[in-house]
């Protein structure tokens, strides 16, 4: 496998990919520059005015290219089919040469552009590839691809951007942005689509089998354009897979099956990607040595999984959560909902180098709280997390943080079970001015849950929206993850009083705005959806359900806004 892992989320890539182009709804004609076909091995040079099916060229000349044309060591291969068209054309002097066409557009609507650029990282002759998109004749986007240094083929990088359409037919420029001598500048798949059309898409149907079942843990994405997740259950021996998946291919792999035995069983939650390698982490509920669950590293290199720790359900803690946080000096911190101390769970240390653990905080109960939630860590290292019970009279949870140098926990906010909230168990979301966001189970205005944000600093607390059980859902599962736009997306575990369907929803933070985006069925969907969802750099969500799908046995799914 290519690349390293990032701890957010990697620019998608690929390598003799091929992405189905969106059909029906799709407006550009011809999108992947298949007709007429390039010669084999080579390449078609059209100057400007001239038409390539539903294209015209503009400015000088471009290239329309075999993808198996190869030069100077490099396969100028496509994104998608049997050609590309490469802007830079034979001219190579740094003009705006490009393609064109123009397509019909209802005015007032929105429409959702994606395309493919390549780059071959070919030092002297040009190691970025540019493309400068206009509408009729505004800039919409400047999309430069500086991936490729060390590859033998042509890097492919996605690139979306939304506009509104001001009248009845739009001309969408693609114009080279390259200087002079740059030699190739590759443009692929390119799909309009207006925003009104269905986003929402199913990607894998889990069969139960070698692959898994109850795929419960969220995905991260590779430097290559790959997910990676575990399933719940299922795989050769029945306690649940580690496993990966090709968006471009739509190929899913089992990696890993788990064995019940020193590994552990039944793997929970997101794993956790090691920065600049191919080590993943994560955690199961059960199995290991005393069958109270274990934490492991898994090398995605070659499959090989070692267990870091099996915990022994007592003062160590029982049961971990999946949600493993990589401290700055490469120590896992993650919390127990069961055992510790007082048997009301605990907040974790692992250390990969030595195999060890620590437990940080033994939650007592009563106003210290109990049955810990998902942590995550600032940029300080200071944990954050809820207790999904205790706190004050009502028992409705809390809020807090905790020093994992000095091991000083501080209980930040206590839950009311009234317009705030109950049962604050999901996790946490920190934003770039150190607010907290977050969802509770239960409470609020209708008793269905709240979304809720906190400041540390000001203490202040906030209810963001009530749910009411209707189409908006009901028992948000928290996992939220936070757009680059300041949109907050998250899931709900039923919806309609249905606990096998849920939503996917969005809430504006500058307009204080709720949309459910999907209400999911149960059926070939998906239902019940997993709380952790993952944003590419693109805005397309990718998340995974627990039930449905054609088997109904889970599913991958991806919304594109």
């Amino acid at each position: 496998m290519r690349g390293s892992f990032i701890a957010t989320v990697a620019l998608k890539l690929s390598i003799f990919a091929t992405p189905a182009l969106a059909g029906s709804q799709n407006l550009i004609a011809d999108g992947g520059f298949e007709n007429p076909p390039p010669p084999i091995d080579s390449y078609a040079v059209y100057n400007t005015g001239q038409a390539i099916g539903p294209w015209t060229v503009v400015g000088d000349n471009v290239a329309l290219t075999s993808t198996t044309y190869s030069s100077r060591g490099i396969v100028f291969d496509a994104e998608a089919g049997v050609s590309f068209m490469d802007l830079t054309g034979q001219c190579d002097c740094g003009d705006a040469s490009g393609v064109a066409q123009t397509v019909a557009t209802i005015p007032g609507t929105s429409y959702k552009l994606t395309f493919w650029v390549g780059n071959s990282y070919i030092p002297g002759a040009g190691t970025t590839s540019t493309v400068n998109v206009y509408v009729n004749s505004n800039l919409l986007i400047s999309a430069e691809n500086s991936q490729g240094e060390g590859y033998s083929e042509q890097i492919w990088q996605k690139f979306s951007a939304t506009f509104t359409a001001a009248s009845d037919q739009t001309t969408l420029s693609f114009l080279n942005g390259d200087p002079y001598g740059d030699v190739n500048n590759g443009l692929d798949a390119i799909t309009l689509v207006s925003q009104g059309s269905s986003s929402f898409k199913t990607l894998y149907s889990f069969s139960g089998g070698a692959d898994g079942s109850s795929p419960n843990g969220g995905l991260i994405e590779d430097s290559a354009g790959l997910l990676y997740g575990t399933a719940y259950s299922g795989g050769v021996n029945k306690f649940g897979t580690i496993y990966s998946y090709n968006i471009s291919s739509g190929a899913l792999t089992p990696l890993y099956s788990f064995t019940d035995q020193t590994d552990g069983a039944q793997p929970r939650d997101r794993l956790v990607p090691q920065p600049n390698g191919t080590l993943v982490y994560g955690a199961t509920q059960y199995g290991g040595s005393a069958n109270a669950g274990a934490v492991y590293e898994f090398d995605t290199a070659n499959n090989q999984l070692t267990t870091l720790y099996s915990f022994l359900d007592n003062a160590d803690g029982a049961d971990p959560g999946g949600d493993l946080q990589l401290d700055s000096s490469g120590k896992l911190d993650g919390e127990a909902s069961a055992g510790g101390a007082h048997n009301l769970g605990a907040v974790f240390q692992v250390n990969p180098s030595t195999k060890t653990e620590s437990v940080l905080y033994s939650f007592p109960g009563g106003k210290n709280g109990s049955s810990p939630g998902l942590i995550m860590l600032d940029s300080a290292g200071l944990i954050y997390g809820t207790t999904g019970a205790g706190g004050g009279p009502k028992n409705a949870g809390t809020i807090y943080s905790l020093n994992p140098t000095t091991k000083k926990k501080t209980t930040l906010y206590t839950f009311q079970d009234g317009a705030d909230g109950a049962s604050p168990n999901g996790g946490l979301l920190l934003d770039s001015s150190g607010n907290l966001y977050g969802t509770a189970r239960d409470g609020g205005a209708d008793g269905f849950g709240t979304l809720f944000k906190f400041n540390p600093s000001s203490q202040q607390f906030t209810t963001l929206y009530a749910f009411t059980g209707g189409d908006d859902g009901s028992v948000p599962l928290g996992g939220l993850m936070l757009s680059s736009n300041g949109t907050v997306w998250g899931v709900t575990e039923k919806a309609n009083g249905k606990g096998s369907r849920g939503t996917l929803f969005s809430f504006d933070i500058s307009t204080s705005t709720f949309t459910t985006v999907h209400d999911f069925s149960g059926g070939s969907d998906g239902g019940t959806p997993n709380h952790f969802l993952l944003i590419d750099t693109n805005g397309d969500i990718y998340g995974t359900t627990v039930v449905g799908g054609v088997s109904g046995f889970g599913t991958i799914y991806e919304y594109s806004p």
